[in-house]
């Protein structure tokens, strides 16, 4: 698919799969829902400059211990 801010030249993403996902956000703008949203890496907006991702969705191994991963992300 082929997004653009408004600003910057067309920037092409190849979709990968589908999922689904939580609501995240502020209400009354837009943000993810069910069946509404995407997955991809915040470098890869057109003319994006945050420093870092506002968002970050992290998936642990089963048997995972929870307290240390949340160290280690930090």
């Amino acid at each position: 698919m082929t997004v653009t801010d408004g600003d910057t030249a067309p920037f092409r993403l190849r979709i990968a799969g589908t999922a689904m996902l939580p609501s995240l956000g502020v209400a009354q703008t837009l943000h993810t829902e069910m069946g509404n949203g995407a997955v991809l890496d915040y470098q890869h907006i057109p003319g994006d400059t945050a420093d870092e991702p506002n968002e970050i969705l992290v998936t642990l191994r089963p048997g995972a211990d929870l307290a240390v991963a949340l160290l280690r992300a930090k």
